[in-house]
């Protein structure tokens, strides 16, 4: 199953939990309004959504495989009306 951005907005609610600092705080305020955006992954360039990644406590190894994940054709065109459907007809 390809992750999406509630995935991404689920590590961020983890994430609130744990945060002591003020700085971090003012982190995850920030990244709520910015994941706020469904499509945000495909706006955004690739060393701010590591970096929000990386924030968010993903494995370092898993980060790239999420990345892709988030910015897929799939999650691209979830939600999104259908434009085109595509019928067999007999």
């Amino acid at each position: 199953m390809i992750r999406d951005i509630d995935y991404v907005r689920d590590l961020l609610k983890e994430k609130e939990k744990k945060v002591t600092t003020e700085e971090d705080k003012e982190k995850i305020e920030n990244l709520k309004l910015i994941l706020e955006n469904d499509k945000i992954f495909f706006i955004m360039d690739t060393s701010t959504a590591v970096g929000i990644l990386d924030f968010l406590e993903v494995p370092i190894d898993e980060i790239k495989q999420l990345y892709f994940e988030l910015i897929s054709s799939a999650n691209y065109f979830k939600g999104d009306k259908q434009y085109f459907n595509l019928e067999t007809r007999s």
